[in-house]
């Protein structure tokens, strides 16, 4: 794998006074000491589960359009989502851990504008069935079969808004061929090794069981975690012009990535913000305003 330098220290918060955190640091620590191979094997497996929703995931948001329902199968599981208006097709796509709806305030003015709109939960995420292995587990590599079944079946979108891991999806589908005439990342994921860094301070492991945990990653997912490099994607697919918006605060995706990620694609702008960290960013009206008006720059098309 090719070496990822280590973002700027990732900022854990709060989580690190609950108990159960404190007592996996400790077990993390002398795991980097004496057992770094076990650390490895209980840190793999904090690496595919998917974290519980928040209580506030199923509430419903006020001011959103009348919707039809969306059921697409991937694999025999049924992934579940919400179509809005009419028009081409704009696929909101959330990161690890979110949901379809917590990119609702870019419903009304992206179906205002013409779009349908379409939202959905990936496997094992929101209200979708439980991916192939299991309930609260899920991959990279299972974002992506999840977004270009749904494409497949809502039609070629144009266009994307993409949150954190979900961007990274995008971007594996546009290597597997997805044309876009437009894509929006918001605080993009743009190489999976960034996660290590984020789980090693959030754990309190380093080194030697990071690397051990790479490893085993890469034989789980039987590719080398290059191969999800979002910045790479450029060299060798043709990329649709990009707006990358990501907070300086970001405590989840580090900013750098999102600067890889501008800085790699040819025809990309990058937006960056302060104080909106990893979550407010979806909410924020200026970001809502940018990203709309971006994907509302339509490509003509070919005479």
């Amino acid at each position: 794998m090719t070496t990822i330098p280590r973002p700027n220290r990732t900022t854990v918060r709060s989580l690190v006074t609950t108990a159960r955190l404190r007592a996996l640091r400790t077990v993390f620590a002398t795991s980097e000491r004496l057992l770094p191979a076990a650390g490895a094997v209980l840190a793999e497996r904090m690496w595919f589960t998917v974290p519980p929703l928040p209580g506030t995931a199923g509430r419903e948001h006020p001011g959103l359009p009348p919707y039809e329902r969306l059921t697409v199968d991937v694999g025999g599981q049924m992934v579940r989502g919400r179509s809005y208006g009419t028009g081409p097709t704009v696929l909101l796509v959330h990161g690890w851990g979110g949901w379809g709806m917590q990119l609702a305030a870019f419903v009304p003015p992206l179906t205002a504008a013409g779009y349908r709109v379409v939202t959905y939960d990936a496997l094992s995420h929101g209200s979708s069935d439980p991916g192939p292995t299991g309930a609260r587990r899920s991959s990279a590599m299972e974002f992506i079969a999840v977004l270009e079944a749904v494409g497949t079946a809502t039609g070629p979108p144009v266009g994307v808004v993409a949150h954190s891991l979900g961007a990274m999806a995008v971007a594996g589908a546009i290597k597997n061929g997805l044309e876009l005439e437009r894509a929006v990342f918001l605080a993009p994921s743009q190489h999976p090794a960034h996660l290590t860094y984020y789980l090693g301070d959030l754990l309190g492991f380093g080194p030697r069981v990071r690397a051990r945990l790479l490893d085993r990653v890469e034989r789980n997912v039987g590719a080398r975690l290059d191969d999800f490099d979002a910045a790479a994607v450029a060299r060798s697919a043709s990329t649709p012009p990009v707006l990358v918006i990501h907070d300086r605060d970001d405590g989840h995706t580090p900013h750098a990535g999102g600067v890889a990620i501008a800085e790699a694609w040819p025809d990309a702008m990058l937006i960056s913000t302060e104080g909106l960290g990893h979550h407010r960013i979806l909410r924020d009206p200026t970001v809502v305003r940018e990203a709309v008006e971006f994907i509302g720059t339509r490509v003509p098309a070919a005479p």
